[in-house]
């Protein structure tokens, strides 16, 4: 196994996992697969610079440390997919409902967000140096300021082992990311669209500070995602470019 006795730190408090990783990466090289867990986050980070809401040692906040050297860099969208397919797995098993990723990289059950990602890359001319994958899964929180965020407990009424869900959660990235390295980017492709929320059901969005009407058609090798307007436009669009209204 790949992941199976490497590295796990865990912290009480911290500023971010992610930080905290790309520390120690200055320091020492950490064995790919190690994972940085933390109780609290002072000023845990998600996607567009927000920051990561979590009560205290009741959700999974943690940081793995990989290595995809093997990546070509017009590819790397694939570990962003791995990663959410991993964590939708996770999250639909914990549940019991159906988990949906949310582009690029968000996870989502019965409307509201599970789970959040921020995987940040550096890089050595055109390749790939290394990965931090920061997760935060939503797993025994009671209540959220944010009115779009929902926890396991809150789905299933029941108190959920974190510490369970963490083994469960390593497990699931290790078995995708051995997918992502045995070079089925295809496959990992049609997986990732199977999940994607709302695919083919028109949404709201907000492009070029104006709302919207148009339907998800896929998201391209770059992370791109591919939208047709109500007036039969066609939309290649980023992250930043782009934001679902939710």
């Amino acid at each position: 196994m790949l992941f199976r006795d490497k590295a796990m730190i865990s912290l009480d408090s911290v500023d971010s996992t992610n930080n905290y990783a790309a520390n120690l990466i200055k320091l020492s090289l950490p064995p790919e697969g190690s994972v940085i867990t933390a109780q609290v986050q002072t000023a845990g980070k998600g996607q567009r610079l927000s920051f990561w809401e979590s009560a205290e040692g009741e959700n999974i906040l943690c940081s793995f440390i990989l290595y995809p050297r093997f990546l070509p860099a017009s590819d790397q969208f694939a570990l962003s997919q791995i990663i959410a397919l991993a964590i939708r797995e996770t999250a639909e098993d914990l549940t019991k409902q159906p988990c949906h990723v949310k582009w690029p990289n968000d996870i989502i059950c019965q409307d509201k967000k599970l789970s959040g990602i921020l995987i940040e890359t550096s890089w050595t001319g055109s390749k790939i140096s290394y990965s931090i994958v920061g997760i935060g899964l939503n797993i025994n929180q009671s209540s959220f300021v944010c009115s779009k965020a929902i926890s396991v407990k809150q789905i299933t009424g029941k108190f959920c082992d974190r510490d369970e869900a963490l083994i469960h959660l390593i497990e699931n990235v290790e078995k995708y990311y051995l997918r992502l390295k045995s070079g089925n980017l295809r496959e990992i492709s049609q997986e990732y669209h199977k999940h994607l929320y709302r695919m083919g059901i028109p949404a709201q969005f907000i492009f070029e500070e104006k709302e919207i009407t148009a339907t998800i058609v896929g998201v391209d090798h770059l992370g791109r995602l591919k939208l047709m307007t109500s007036a039969n436009e066609h939309i290649n669009c980023d992250l930043k470019e782009i934001s679902m209204v939710f």
